[in-house]
Order: structure tokens, then sequence, then C-alpha cells
């Protein structure tokens, strides 16, 4: 199944690369990821947040955060320049008027956290879901910006590839993609794993598990509509929510320890 979705294997096997010393290769496939699909350039936000806030000298990387950032560029712009030898401009153009049109507009199949700001539980007879989002528009972009400035928070006191998989909270608010994008699923998986010893990663690994089968039972019961995507959407908030914690104790374990190494 994962096969079948190349951003997504993709996505995994950088997370995987950089887990295990590979830059090079973790920020190559993290480009090819991007490339493939525009969604996975948003991974990509926590690599950047670790190389401008923390510095190539940072304590997670030092030279392996130039050689990630090094192989990301060069990896872009080669897909970039071979896609436009062959499609041309215009295909670039039409793909970016498709992917305005995609975030502009509500979509039932999507899971994210459009649905929960929209309370999108049944489909609405007066005003569209899109209405409301226009009307609460100020509200949305707030949210995001407050988002950001967490994620960059949490991210740059990580080690890359966790930064890297912290991306999976910006797709979901951000984002809001279809439905069976959210394969990529098995990176939060990778980061609770990584956390086992702790009592987050198997709440994480726990919620994982048994919130996808009830999401399973859920659709024999009502089918592939609206409820279910809004329930999916609740589901993986919790995913999201756990990531957070996570994060959040890895950084206050660090802050904890620094003065006291700098003491010494």
């Amino acid at each position: 199944a994962l096969l079948r979705t190349d951003l997504v294997m993709s996505l995994v096997l950088a997370v995987c690369a950089l887990k295990g010393g590979r830059p090079i290769a973790g920020g190559g496939l993290a480009a090819y990821a991007a490339m493939s699909r525009v969604l996975p350039a948003v991974f990509a936000l926590g690599l950047l947040v670790k190389f401008v806030a923390v510095g190539p000298a940072g304590v997670h990387g030092r030279q392996a955060r130039v050689r990630v950032v090094w192989a990301f560029s060069v990896t872009l712009a080669s897909l970039f320049w071979l896609s436009l030898i062959v499609h041309g401009p215009a295909y670039w153009q039409s793909f970016v008027e498709k992917i305005w049109q995609h975030n502009d507009s509500f979509g039932p199949w999507r899971v994210g956290f459009k649905h929960l700001f929209l309370g999108a539980y049944e489909y609405r007879v007066v005003d569209t879901h899109q209405e409301v989002f226009h009307q609460r528009r100020a509200v949305w972009w707030t949210i995001q910006v407050l988002v950001l400035v967490a994620f960059t928070y949490l991210a740059r006191r990580l080690k890359d590839w966790e930064a890297l998989a912290m991306g999976f909270i910006l797709t979901f608010v951000l984002v809001a993609p279809t439905y069976y994008y959210f394969m990529m699923l098995v990176i939060p998986l990778l980061f609770f794993a990584s956390r086992m010893e702790s009592g987050i990663g198997v709440v994480g690994i726990c919620w994982l598990f048994s919130s996808s089968s009830i999401a399973y039972l859920i659709e024999d019961v009502i089918g592939r509509k609206l409820q279910l995507f809004y329930v999916l959407s609740l589901i993986v908030l919790g995913v999201c929510i756990l990531m957070a914690v996570g994060a959040l104790l890895s950084a206050l374990r660090q802050d904890y320890k620094e003065p006291i190494t700098s003491s010494k």
C-alpha cells in the first residue's frame, strides 16, 4: 500500500535516513516527496526551522544539517528544471491554479483541522461550509500563526528527523489532505516508537492502533459520508496533540539540562 504512494514512502524513508545518520539521502528523499506532491513540502518546514533558528552548528546536526539542506535544495532544483524541460511552464501554472482552488474550497473527503474549525459534521442548509470559512478567515489565520509559532519552538529543540516528522502536525492543520494520503500516519508511528521508554510513546501507539480500528467500524456503519471524515479529523487531532506533548516533554527536558551543562 505504501509503495503505491511514492510521496508517503519517500517521507518515511527520509525520516529513517535522517535518524540513521544519512543526511544527504534524507534531504534528497524529502525533496523528491515535495516535488511528487506539494503537501510534503510542509514537512520540510521543520528542517528549515532547524537550519535557520539553530544554525548549521546546532546541538543535533553540525555539518549533517548543511548536507541535509544542500541535498534538499539540489534535488528540488534539479527535479523542478527537469519538469520544466519535459512539461513546460504552462504545466506549473495549471498546477498552481489547481492547488490554490483546492486550498480555497471545502472538500468533504478531506481530513484536517478545517473540518473541526467549521464544525463540518453535516452539510449546511443555509450557508455552505466555504461561506462560513470566508466569514471566519481572520480567526483561521490567527490560529495558523499561533500553530506555526508553537511548531517553531518545538522543532528547533528536536533532532532533525523528529523535526521532519513533526511536519505531520502542520500538514493536518494547514493543508487538510484527502483521506487516502493519511497512510502517512506511519510517520507519527515512528515518532512514538522512538519514545517507547516514556508513557507518551506507548499512549501514542495505542491511540494510533485503537482509533484506526474504530474508524474502520464507523465506516462500516455510516459509509464514506461527511460524518466519517469529521470523526477521522478528531482522531488525527488526537495524534497531533500526542506528538506535540511528546515534543514538548523533550524540549522541557533539554531546557532543564542546558543550564547544568553550561555551568560545567
